[in-house]
């Protein structure tokens, strides 16, 4: 019987059992955390299916049966002598093994490649960002760059991840990956405009505006007021605040804000006009009741008055004055007292509004006049000066009948005359006797 022969077998009938050569790469001393490859080459093996068998001095591989072997972060324990060989799959054909390979760790890591990013925060569409790859303590670098989006749909928060790596031609020919960085893209921000006030700012009277954003660092802020061009905005280095101290009639108009970061510089959105940025003057109206150029002492209670037109008076707490001094501050707007001559001045007021202590301006000033003398006092001078300068119309009316006593008046006076003139006496007109002693009458009365 003929029998066949294979091409393999009539090879290794033909020919000697071939060769195998290990490498190793890099071939020299590596770090730990370094990646290295070895290899097995089977010289003179021809276009022949090898299966390869892997050994370490004292230890065998035999799962290993890969012509290459990728070692991705070695450590001191993959330190070692290794050698290979090859066996033709489905025979019992085999290479003579190679020669021994030595791979040594070194106790030392391999340089870690570091990422950082700047702004170090959420960014925002349209932003520029900087991704930097730095290796400490070896030179001569070339850096590569992965990159992965999850593929979101949401535009408005789409994260990106990024990491590094460096290469080189010298040991360590490569570093460790640096730390994946998570960028995340969001929309253009609006920040939010508010007041410390809770009503519209009072001439005189502080007022802080804030720019509220979110994502606040690293941000300027600017502060445009509509009789302003952008070019002329006011710029706060990172305060998101703005104080205006005192408030002036040119300060009331319409205030916007917003941020901007960087070099050149990535703007927010402006906020939204702020509706409590215009001024106005509240100023109180001073009123005393009653109203009479002078008050005497003891008369009625005097009541003043503060009163704010166009406000509810729960919304302020008022403050009196006199002569200038706080001189009252309980806080109603009206004000009561029983006078005396020290009560004599000038007043003023003046409200504070409660939501937010804002003070009005102070009124114009009352004068308070207290008289010393008591008003029945008063009132009795008056009667006197009255009836004195009014005697001609308290006479008898004219006739006979006037005729007749003023003939016998003149008699009575030429009769007494001289007696009258010895006691130092004036003779009175006639007509005024009765006057004169209803005068004395009352003037008692009143005493």
């Amino acid at each position: 019987m003929k029998r066949n022969i294979s091409s393999i077998e009539l090879y290794f009938l033909s020919t000697e059992r071939p060769t195998a050569v290990a490498s190793i790469t890099p071939d020299n001393q590596v770090f730990r955390g370094d990646a290295v490859t070895l290899r097995c080459s089977i010289q003179g093996g021809g276009e022949i299916e090898w299966r390869y068998s892997w050994s370490k001095v004292g230890q065998s591989y035999p799962y290993r049966t890969t012509q290459e072997i990728r070692i991705i972060s070695v450590t001191e324990s993959h330190s070692g002598d290794y050698s290979c060989s090859g066996t033709v799959k489905r025979t019992q054909r085999y290479s003579h093994t190679s020669n021994s390979v030595s791979l040594t760790v070194s106790g030392e890591y391999l340089p870690t490649a570091s990422l950082t990013v700047d702004p170090d925060s959420i960014v925002f569409t349209g932003e520029s960002v900087t991704l930097k790859c730095e290796i400490t303590g070896y030179y001569g670098w070339r850096y590569q760059w992965f990159y992965k989006k999850n593929n979101w749909y949401d535009w408005a928060a789409v994260p990106h991840q990024y990491r590094c790596r460096g290469e080189r031609s010298n040991q360590p020919t490569s570093s460790q990956n640096s730390t994946t960085v998570t960028l995340t893209v969001n929309k253009t921000p609006e920040p939010e405009l508010t007041s410390s006030l809770k009503g519209a700012a009072l001439i005189g009277n502080p007022v802080t505006l804030y720019c509220n954003l979110k994502q606040s660092a690293g941000w300027r802020f600017y502060w445009f007021k509509h009789t302003q061009t952008p070019e002329s905005e006011t710029t706060t280095d990172t305060h998101s605040s703005y104080t205006i101290r005192p408030v002036n009639v040119s300060d009331g108009g319409q205030y916007w804000c917003r941020a901007g970061r960087g070099d050149p510089v990535y703007y927010t959105h402006y906020s939204d006009m702020c509706v409590y940025c215009l001024t106005f003057t509240v100023k109180p109206h001073l009123s005393v009741q009653p109203d009479l150029p002078q008050i005497f002492r003891g008369e009625n209670t005097v009541t003043l008055t503060c009163d704010i037109k166009g406000h509810t008076d729960t919304e302020w707490r008022y403050s009196w004055y006199k002569d200038d001094p706080v001189y009252y501050s309980e806080g109603k707007k009206e004000y009561s007292l029983s006078v005396v001559e020290s009560d004599s001045g000038e007043y003023t007021c003046r409200g504070e509004r409660r939501s937010d202590s804002q003070r009005s301006e102070i009124s114009d000033a009352v004068t308070l006049t207290v008289s010393g003398e008591f008003l029945g006092l008063f009132v009795n001078k008056l009667t006197l000066y009255y009836l004195f300068n009014n005697v001609q119309s308290l006479s008898p009316p004219t006739g006979k009948t006037q005729n007749t006593n003023q003939t016998q008046s003149d008699q009575n006076r030429r009769g007494s005359g001289a007696e009258d003139s010895q006691d130092g006496y004036t003779p009175l007109q006639a007509g005024q006797t009765n006057l004169n002693e209803f005068v004395v009458i009352i003037y008692f009365f009143n005493f």
